[in-house]
């Protein structure tokens, strides 16, 4: 079950019981300063931590003054109550790992250092994932994950990337081959530039992957929270049309179309296609698939069409076939549907998620 964030940085401590006096004190010193009484803010905060270290809100407390005070300075001058607030953060987390406010208080505090590098914005997603692990709802975590972004770096890695599509795509230097990479690659890009999430420092990629299977499973915990989902993973899976509507280009321009390339692409289909079943599930749950395409009319409907269109130029390839006409519209079809089931399935779950909301 969901439960509500208890921490909200700046002064506002939220709900948290079984406070003594010394710690009651404490806080009604740091939320009554004002602009002109932070440094007593910060002063009183670092007693009480230093009164009782194995008290993990004594913690929150000093990272709460720590960053309303750093709000009131220069970027250079409160570096130094940055890290004091991350130490902080860190010693709440080793004292209480099983409190979501302690995760969600270090991440306050690495979101406040400055400039907000891109290890420090994966350190802060770790941080407010293991809140989520731990019971807060997603939703009221949508702000500090906003904050949390990677910024224009995903941006900046893509124009290579888009200058070795207009080559190996647009271009051919790879022949028929690497038009049939390229398309499904700069689309696979495009997807991920915008889930795009670093790997904080320290933390292996097994470890990464699994924190990001556990919250996969808790958000979808059910057949109901799954198949809200549905539509827009069926959009996704139409990438699989591009290889084909790339090694249409050639039969387009009356040029020759490559059979290796064809083979290939059928041999691809035949192993991504199980692959991507059994991927599904294994990371949420098993007979996760069957219950989308029995439930989910929508993801019904698309899946089996896409399957469909994706071998079809191929086929036509090894059979021969030559008409211009006939490949122009198996290289804009496939553009067609993929754009228009990837839009039409997020529009979709966006809606079903509003209105479960």
């Amino acid at each position: 079950m969901s439960r509500g964030i208890g921490w909200k940085a700046n002064g506002d401590f939220g709900a948290r019981d079984n406070l003594d006096a010394a710690g009651l004190a404490a806080r009604r010193v740091i939320c009554a300063a004002g602009v002109d009484r932070l440094d007593e803010a910060v002063s009183a905060a670092r007693q009480a931590a230093e009164d009782d270290p194995e008290d993990w809100r004594r913690q929150l407390d000093l990272i709460s003054a720590l960053i309303a005070c750093r709000k009131r300075m220069s970027d250079l001058l409160g570096g130094d109550l940055v890290q004091e607030a991350v130490a902080a953060g860190r010693r709440a987390v080793a004292l209480a790992p099983d409190e979501p406010e302690a995760h969600l208080a270090l991440a306050d505090a690495l979101l406040a250092v400055w400039p907000r590098r891109f290890t420090v914005r994966a350190k802060a997603h770790v941080e407010i994932d293991k809140a989520e692990l731990l019971g807060v709802d997603q939703r009221d975590l949508a702000e500090r994950r906003a904050a949390a972004e990677p910024g224009s770096l995903p941006v900046v890695i893509s124009w290579p990337c888009s200058w070795l599509f207009l080559m190996f795509g647009v271009e051919g230097v790879g022949g028929d081959i690497g038009r049939a990479v390229a398309f499904p690659a700069m689309a696979g890009l495009v997807i991920a530039v915008r889930k795009f999430r670093a790997r904080a420092r320290g933390q292996s990629l097994r470890e990464s992957l699994d924190t990001k299977r556990r919250l996969h499973r808790k958000r979808l915990a059910t057949d109901e929270q799954m198949l809200l989902r549905a539509p827009a993973g069926a959009g996704v899976l139409t990438i699989l049309v591009l290889p084909g509507a790339a090694l249409a280009i050639p039969g387009a321009d009356n040029d020759a179309q490559s059979s290796v390339a064809s083979y290939l692409l059928l041999a691809a289909i035949a192993v991504l296609v199980p692959a991507i079943w059994i991927g599904v599930d294994r990371w949420l749950r098993p007979g996760t698939v069957v219950k989308a395409l029995r439930h989910d009319r929508f993801t019904a409907v698309c899946v089996p069409i896409t399957l469909i269109l994706a071998p079809i130029a191929p086929v036509l390839v090894l059979l021969k076939v030559h008409s211009s006409g006939l490949w122009f519209s198996l290289f804009l079809g496939p553009f067609v549907w993929m754009v228009g089931i990837l839009a039409w399935g997020l529009t979709l779950t966006s809606r079903r998620r509003k209105a479960a909301g």
